[in-house]
């Protein structure tokens, strides 16, 4: 899979006054941006998938849904070192899945106000308590395989408000044939 690009090796994200951007270096390539005023992830790819974006709505977990489900937020005690610095793990259980968050409080501090509508993925449970962004996170899915993303290095940059921008989308029932409770697929309007 890596050979032919169907999986990032490198993930680049840019946050900015509550917004995220993601690019991964996957074939095709691949994004998302988050806006905490719809408080939506917008996937988008370029490719035979580039007409398409996925919206996700960032106020539940998949898991948790219409399920009346909480999901469990605990600091760990362990020491964790991350590229050389000390670390603090916060670990999210959902239903189907864990996810480990490694910090360090005095690195990548952010508000966690900017974020704190965002439940997917349990991310307003951790930036409340860590009051900084991960270094690492490892997301275990259903106990069969684990995605795990360590920072490698970071830079401070004028950011370009465009890479936020939202394409303009328009709904089309056909790409949403299995509703998925937090998703729904849109056509970009060209």
């Amino acid at each position: 899979m890596n050979q032919d690009g169907s999986w990032a090796d490198t993930i680049w994200v840019s946050y900015k006054q509550g917004n995220y951007h993601t690019s991964k270096n996957t074939t095709p390539r691949s994004s998302a941006i988050y806006k905490p005023e719809a408080n939506k992830i917008y996937s988008l790819q370029e490719g035979e998938h580039a007409g398409i974006c996925t919206v996700t709505d960032a106020s539940q977990d998949l898991a948790y849904a219409g399920a009346g489900k909480k999901r469990i937020v605990q600091k760990i005690d362990t020491a964790v070192t991350v590229n050389g610095v000390a670390c603090t793990l916060i670990r999210v259980k959902l239903e189907d899945q864990i996810i480990d968050y490694y910090y360090n409080p005095g690195h990548l501090q952010v508000n966690p106000a900017l974020f704190s509508q965002h439940k997917y993925e349990g991310l307003a449970d951790f930036l409340k308590m860590s009051k900084a962004l991960p270094l690492k996170m490892e997301k275990t899915i259903n106990g069969m395989f684990t995605v795990t993303m360590t920072l490698v290095s970071t830079q401070a940059v004028a950011i370009d408000e465009g890479i936020f921008t939202i394409p303009v989308l328009a709904p089309d029932p056909s790409l949403n044939l299995i509703k998925v409770a937090n998703q729904e697929v849109m056509r970009i309007k060209r």
